[in-house]
């Protein structure tokens, strides 16, 4: 069997896949990565061209129903966590402004000395598995005729591991030892934005005009928050359907209301990134601010399968594993830059 190909596409929905994502990943040999960040997939008890075939398998389903996490770490957002095995969780901090600065002319000057105001919080570091198991016939059966074995179980496994990850990332995860691992909607200070005109945006009475005021002044209420952006609209699907309707500008033209919002920059220059996860519930949306002091997702490690043989001597049982935590926290001021919008 050849060995993996870097070069061909490495996710099974068009974006970006775990080879551009993970930091561990080595773009020559994935396989060989694996096996060096964890101890036990390199006691697999699988041949190495099985473990290829497994690890193709896995790449080629990439990042499918991952969506908020894929849009944190395309945005570079990714704390590294190599010895994620021996952590069982990871502090931080909360920091306020420190003090001020001055503008001087003589740099032996003496200036303010001050301490940041500071306040730890934590998050619990768990990893998601989905596993099934191989009865000895079967695995013998493909042994002696050459018959490969079907990779769909594995398929299987790595969308319910990326589809619970997605989900602690949109409701929240872990609570371990009084240390929590909040979602989007749940998160430390997410704010509370009611759209102005109070419709949703599938309501048949809801204008253009109206969703386009209800994106201005959610980005004006983080902006007044000191969140200046970048930004991101993450939309529910029954939400998304109505950005494809006719939005008619001033002049006459007609666009479309997403290509309107397109144009909004808050800040001058970078445009709202809009994005629409599988698992969003309906009638609601969140704009968040894209930066590390809001959001990251600590990467211990990414999808990968680990196998093992029953001690009855009659099965294999195998495992999908990932340690796929994201992190969302606010300043000192209870500030977090999520705004959840509804009507």
């Amino acid at each position: 069997m050849s060995d993996l190909r870097v070069s061909r596409s490495m996710t099974g929905d068009g974006g970006a896949g775990w080879l551009n994502l993970f930091p561990f990943r080595n773009k020559k040999n994935p396989a060989r990565a694996y096996r060096k960040h964890n101890r036990a997939r390199g006691l697999s008890i699988l041949p190495e061209d099985a473990e290829r075939l497994i690890d193709d398998t896995i790449i080629a389903v990439g990042t499918d129903r991952l969506v908020v996490v894929r849009d944190i770490m395309e945005a570079g957002l990714v704390t590294p966590l190599p010895q994620w095995l021996s952590i069982m969780r990871l502090d931080g901090y909360r920091t306020g402004i420190s003090g001020n600065a001055r503008q001087i002319m003589h740099l032996g000057a003496r200036t303010e000395r001050h301490l940041p105001e500071m306040d730890k919080v934590g998050v619990p570091i768990y990893a998601t598995e989905s596993g099934f198991e191989l009865d000895v016939r079967t695995l013998a059966v493909s042994e002696r005729v050459g018959m490969p074995l079907d990779s769909t179980l594995y398929e299987n496994s790595t969308r319910a591991v990326n589809e619970t990850i997605e989900y602690g990332a949109i409701n929240g995860a872990v609570t371990e030892e009084g240390y929590e691992s909040p979602g989007l909607f749940n998160a430390p200070g997410v704010g509370d934005y009611s759209f102005t005109d109070g419709k949703a945006w599938d309501d048949p009475t809801k204008t253009p005009a109206g969703i386009v005021a209800d994106v201005l002044g959610m980005s004006g209420e983080l902006a007044d928050d000191k969140k200046p952006g970048p930004y991101i609209l993450w939309l529910p699907r029954n939400f998304n359907r109505i950005l494809d309707e006719d939005y008619a500008t001033p002049a006459g033209t007609v666009i479309t209301i997403r290509q309107r919002l397109e144009l909004i920059k808050p800040d001058g220059i970078r445009p709202i990134k809009i994005s629409v996860p599988d698992l969003f519930p309906t009638d609601k949306l969140v704009m968040a601010q894209l930066s590390k002091e809001t959001m990251d997702v600590i990467v211990g490690q990414e999808p990968e399968q680990i196998s093992w043989a029953d001690p009855s001597g009659r099965a294999l049982s195998f495992a999908v594993t990932a340690c796929i935590v994201p992190r969302f926290r606010d300043d000192f001021d209870g500030k977090s830059g999520i705004l959840v919008g509804h009507a």
